[in-house]
């Protein structure tokens, strides 16, 4: 399968006073202004990530600055013009950003701020960014849930692999009319680990892999999505992203500051794995295992409401997943996981719906801290393969 490395080439995004010299490594492009790196259709390859660097303010700066055009339109088009009157008033959607944003501030310093910088750069105000980090939480307020479902996450040790590498990913099944926005952004830090992140325009942190080797994947679980205030799944996402391991991770997730419906993957540099499954007003549940794991919506016992013996009732995709691994249980390498995600014959992917398609999938190596990317099947395969710079010095 064609799969192209990309490492050598980012475009280095950042205010002058914090590109100093040496800062740089060879080969690493660096912008004079702000200006957004070349933007991918639908049917090409993900463009190399814009690297941001700097403080949390500077690096969000930077970031809004390069998609300044791309977050207004999406704050418009994709919840302002689609939720407006269904059943929110604009009033009431700026009222709850506001509302989630404090407890964003509270909960999530890191991500705050960079937010604050995003807003800054792009020309709106913080509880714009939130509002758009708030997608998933207003949309399934709306009922607006397709048939086909959520994505697909999966993550296996070393030893299900087979190769001595970890990996965690996912499906990204969506709207498409959202195909080719999605970008992958490089958050160099030296305030905590560093992330290589997919996202879209504002919703910088929908899924990625950090420098500590801590990888996240999700989906959505099937539940009722309610006006609770809280941390914006996105938010949350790039929150456990912020952590140094899955301990600091389940420790946050504990907080039950969450506003949203979720299924998260969370895996480390070693295979270790850990699931977190929250809904509005509920404390999350957490698992853990060190061999294999998939979801599809909700897999746990208790957010399944299984009973307290036999098998937990899972979606049927999530079992044909956990099916298609234990066929090839100890083989479950990159390729194999690329093969099962981008396969119509594995019925993983999304496909026949023309409203809701596999946009993306991503694989993330835990081992080597690497990013596999691809747009969905329907978009033209073509992997390429990023990983960190070395631009100043990752915190650990």
């Amino acid at each position: 399968m064609l799969r192209t490395s990309v490492r050598s080439f980012a475009l280095v995004v950042a205010a002058a006073s914090v590109l100093v010299a040496g800062a740089i490594s060879p080969g690493v492009a660096v912008a004079e202004d702000a200006a957004a790196p070349p933007r991918a259709s639908a049917t090409q390859p993900f463009e190399p990530p814009l690297v941001v660097v700097g403080t949390a303010i500077e690096r969000g700066e930077a970031y809004g600055k390069a998609y300044k055009q791309e977050i207004q339109n999406l704050l418009e088009t994709e919840l302002y013009a689609m939720f407006v009157g269904k059943p929110w008033d604009k009033e009431g959607m700026q009222k709850y950003a506001h509302e989630c944003g404090r407890v964003t501030r509270e909960v999530c310093p890191l991500m705050a701020a960079e937010c604050d910088g995003i807003a800054k750069g792009a020309g709106v105000s913080y509880d714009d960014i939130i509002l758009i980090n708030l997608h998933e939480e207003i949309r399934q307020m709306k009922g607006d849930v397709t048939s086909q479902g959520h994505c697909t996450a999966v993550a296996v040790s070393p030893a299900d692999s087979g190769d001595g590498h970890a990996y965690n990913g996912q499906t990204w099944d969506f709207y498409t009319r959202l195909a080719g926005l999605s970008a992958m952004t490089e958050w160099q830090r030296t305030d905590g680990p560093s992330v290589l992140a997919y996202g879209y325009p504002g919703m910088p942190m929908g899924a990625g892999i950090n420098s500590q080797g801590i990888a996240v994947t999700w989906t959505s679980g099937n539940n009722k999505q309610t006006r609770h205030v809280g941390v914006p799944s996105y938010l949350m996402i790039g929150h456990f992203l912020a952590q140094k391991n899955l301990d600091d991770v389940e420790r946050e997730a504990k907080r039950n500051k969450h506003a949203g419906i979720f299924t998260i993957v969370i895996s480390d540099a070693a295979g270790n794995i850990l699931n977190v499954e929250g809904g509005p007003g509920q404390d999350v549940v957490v698992e853990r295992s060190k061999d294999r794991m998939a979801r599809a919506y909700y897999g746990t016992r208790q957010m399944t409401k299984s009973p307290a013996t036999g098998k937990v009732k899972l979606h049927p995709r999530c079992q044909q997943m956990y099916d298609l691994l234990e066929s090839s249980s100890g083989k479950n390498d990159l390729a194999t996981i690329e093969r099962y995600f981008s396969g119509r014959e594995y019925k993983i992917m999304g496909w026949q719906s023309p409203e809701n398609k596999t946009l993306d999938i991503m694989i993330f190596d835990t081992t080597d801290r690497k990013a596999y990317v691809t747009r969905g099947p329907a978009y033209h395969l073509e992997w390429r393969e990023f990983a960190f710079h070395e631009i100043g010095r990752a915190h650990v």
